[in-house]
């Protein structure tokens, strides 16, 4: 993504100090802090606070993170050192699919080096192709969707912009660069098509107005940031044409865990008869066999974002409590949507209807893998 006349990434390798790079995301979208994960203990820390998060994002990380456990095992007991490393990423964020694809990929492509040194180049190359192959994936996810948005803008006119509707992010800040529900409106962007986005803030942790919102004001993207329960008014009032998302999982039994905030707006697209996109990588597909056992929606009582707003105040980022001290919260992270909800899915090999069999005949290498 362009930052500020510079090209960047949300995670990379640097290459001088063979250290991994990311954007700390807390900080955005009112400070660009670039933070050094050269441990297992700072990428452990870097996913549990949520530097780093979204699904293609943590897919990377836990990529990086086992390349990381290659690098600093100990040579005398060095395999059940990067296992133990390995459930110690997991344990960072036990509820990402992404995160525990990620290492399983990893652990996966290093498995044929039979030393140290020959796992250690496995993983470096390893990571590298996986970090280029999320940025074509998105690439071509944007120039399956600009069919989408095109349409939109001939039946709209040349005049008005096309409306969408996002919730949460996933954009390039969860992805290596350009993400997913984002892509096709870099494309249309770029091929002189006039999109407009409502963002919804997506409380508790604010991804919305945070962070898609601060992607977007990189990008030249005209937007609006609405609160959550705006939603449902735009969409039966004729101010949304189509609804662009991110999904956590997508599961072989055909269901999704999208952000919070998902159901509630396909639920009132479909009510409204606005078509609701999901836009997704490979990384977030369990296509069968995988044995992750996890649970994408988590509830979390006694939440502090939810009782606290964090944000700028003078020159200083701080939190500020809203709710009444002793206030009970709970927080809710994943939302599950119905397919019949979606109108389809948006992948780098086509369009296809929300169903697992539709699926497969974009990825037929995968049905070996899969139950259906």
């Amino acid at each position: 993504m362009n930052v500020e006349g510079n090209e960047i990434r949300s995670i990379w390798l640097d290459v001088d100090s063979d250290t991994v790079r990311i954007i700390d995301q807390q900080k955005l979208p009112h400070r660009l802090v670039i933070e050094r994960i050269d441990s297992i203990a700072t990428m452990v820390r870097a996913i549990r606070d949520k530097h780093v998060r979204g699904t293609e994002l943590l897919f990377m990380a836990g990529a990086y993170g086992v390349f990381i456990a290659a690098k600093s095992a100990t040579p005398s007991e060095y395999r059940s050192s990067v296992d133990r490393a390995a459930a110690k990423l997991r344990q960072s964020c036990p509820s990402s699919f992404g995160l525990a694809a990620g290492i399983q990929r990893q652990l996966n492509a290093i498995r044929s080096g039979e030393t140290q040194s020959e796992q250690i180049h496995l993983a470096r190359d390893s990571v590298a192709k996986l970090a280029e192959d999320n940025m074509m994936q998105c690439l071509e996810i944007g120039q399956n969707g600009l069919s989408i948005l095109d349409r939109l803008s001939q039946e709209r006119g040349p005049v008005d912009p096309v409306n969408v509707l996002t919730n949460g992010n996933a954009g390039a800040l969860a992805s290596v660069d350009i993400g997913t529900a984002t892509a096709p409106i870099f494309a249309a962007r770029d091929a002189g098509i006039r999109v407009h986005v409502w963002i919804t803030e997506s409380r508790p942790h604010l991804e919305g107005a945070r962070l898609t919102a601060w992607e977007f004001e990189q990008q030249n993207i005209e937007y609006t940031v609405v609160p959550d329960n705006a939603a449902g008014y735009l969409l039966s009032h004729g101010q949304v044409d189509v609804v662009l998302a991110g999904v956590q999982i997508m599961r072989s039994d055909g269901q999704f865990t999208g952000y919070s905030g998902a159901y509630f707006n396909a639920l009132a697209a479909a009510d409204n008869s606005i078509p609701y996109y999901i836009a997704l990588t490979p990384c977030a597909i369990d296509w069968g066999g995988s044995g992750w056992t996890g649970n994408v929606s988590v509830t979390r009582e006694g939440d502090e974002s939810v009782r606290f707003a964090r944000g700028l105040l003078g020159d200083a980022l701080q939190s500020v409590l809203v709710t009444p001290r002793s206030t009970r919260t709970l927080c809710v992270d994943g939302d599950p949507i119905n397919p019949r909800l979606i109108t389809g899915l948006i992948t780098h090999r086509g369009i296809c209807r929300p169903e697992f069999e539709d699926l497969l005949k974009l990825f037929p290498e995968k049905r070996s893998l899969s139950s259906v």
